[in-house]
């Protein structure tokens, strides 16, 4: 099954690196780093921090809105370049391209 459609990373890609303990990605942004790419809608974010805390056991922090709500996604954002760091479900990314 593929998980991020803009990188095209399969479940079982991310899953081996997540279990990689060479690599011991901890966050989505790690993640991304060790697959050799970074986000670009940002879209499957918040599925690789759920297969993180599956594997892992890392702690979710409680969801504040839906995936379906617009509230959660009030505009759609799409980036490049370098992860520079990664709060809730947003990902910062070196580059931005902010549409409405």
């Amino acid at each position: 099954m593929i998980v991020c459609s803009c990188n095209v990373l399969s479940a079982a890609q991310i899953k081996n690196t997540i279990g990689d303990p060479a690599a011991n990605p901890q966050t989505p942004g790690q993640v991304y780093r060790c697959l050799g790419c970074s986000p670009q809608c940002g879209r499957c974010a918040r599925t690789i921090k759920a297969m993180l805390a599956d594997i892992k056991g890392l702690e979710q922090p409680a969801e504040t809105a839906c995936g379906a709500c617009p509230a959660a996604f009030p505009a759609v954002t799409h980036g490049s370049g370098d992860v520079l760091g990664m709060s809730g479900d947003v990902v910062e990314v070196a580059t931005v391209d902010r549409r409405r």
